[in-house]
């Protein structure tokens, strides 16, 4: 449950990040291309939408949007004829007269289709790829937020594979040396927090747990001398599955670590009184 509960809030905090990071390049992008981009389009399209200032005061992204559908509606309707052949059209007229009043500068029979034939594939294309410009950052967050999602969902089913594998050979009788830390302590003899994944293994094969203490093995690694060094190490009274089989991994690994501070205190106690 803790693993579970740790994922989901890995994944809650990787989704709020991307989220920010698109959202602040949305927000550019969109600014970048309402302000320079489309204007200059639009105007190479309909010369008459100088006229109009009201139109870049509005939405011009929604104006371009209306465009695609439009020029995408009227291309199905005359491609596909059916029975709803009136009702797009009439659905087109009534999206023309709303949409593109804007562009026609007031001319009541104005009509998109006054665009010659390859004008008018340039401004669906156009339209395209400025729409698709603009959707990118959401869906390359999509992407990425779901290729963390994978990798951590399979980086957990290696693990639990692994799990598996210690656990049958611990069935049969093979011994784990295990360092529950899961790295090693840089202040002296000092124990670390462990890690209760550490003792899954123990726990699944019912095994007993041999509490190790070790003193002065950090001496080796943290000193520039070449000068031998005595090393302790406290082989403690094993734990066996009954005494812990009603506690969760965590506590197991706090009562072996209480076990192996106790161990370290009394022998640095006793060394300091000799």
């Amino acid at each position: 449950m803790g693993e579970q509960n740790n994922l989901q809030w890995f994944l809650i905090k990787k989704f709020i990040e991307i989220l920010a990071v698109v959202g602040a390049v949305e927000y550019l992008l969109t600014f970048v291309v309402n302000r320079f981009v489309l204007p200059n389009i639009l105007l190479y399209f309909f010369p008459d939408i100088k006229k109009n200032s009201l139109m870049f005061e509005s939405g011009i992204l929604l104006f371009l949007f209306a465009i695609l559908i439009i020029l995408l509606l009227g291309a199905f309707n005359a491609i596909f004829p059916s029975p709803l052949h009136e009702m797009v059209e009439a659905a087109l007229e009534h999206m023309q007269k709303s949409f593109l009043f804007a562009v026609s500068a007031g001319k009541n029979n104005f009509s998109i289709y006054e665009l010659n034939r390859w004008k008018a594939v340039l401004l669906f294309l156009v339209a395209f790829v400025v729409l698709l410009a603009i959707l990118l950052p959401y869906v390359l967050g999509a992407f990425y937020f779901a290729k963390i999602t994978i990798e951590e969902f399979r980086q957990i089913q290696k693990e639990r594979e692994e799990v598996l594998d210690v656990t049958q050979e611990v069935k049969n009788g093979r011994n784990y040396l295990i360092f529950p830390e899961g790295t090693r302590s840089r202040r002296g003899n000092q124990v670390g927090d462990f890690k209760g994944g550490s003792f899954k293994c123990a726990v699944k094969a019912k095994a007993p747990i041999v509490p190790v203490a070790l003193l002065n093995a950090f001496e080796p690694f943290d000193r520039n001398s070449i000068a031998p060094v005595t090393v302790q190490v406290h082989f403690l009274e094993p734990i066996y599955y009954e005494e812990y089989k009603d506690l969760k991994t965590t506590a197991i690994a706090e009562l072996v670590r209480e076990r192996i501070v106790k161990t370290i205190a009394d022998q640095e106690k006793e060394a300091a009184i000799k």
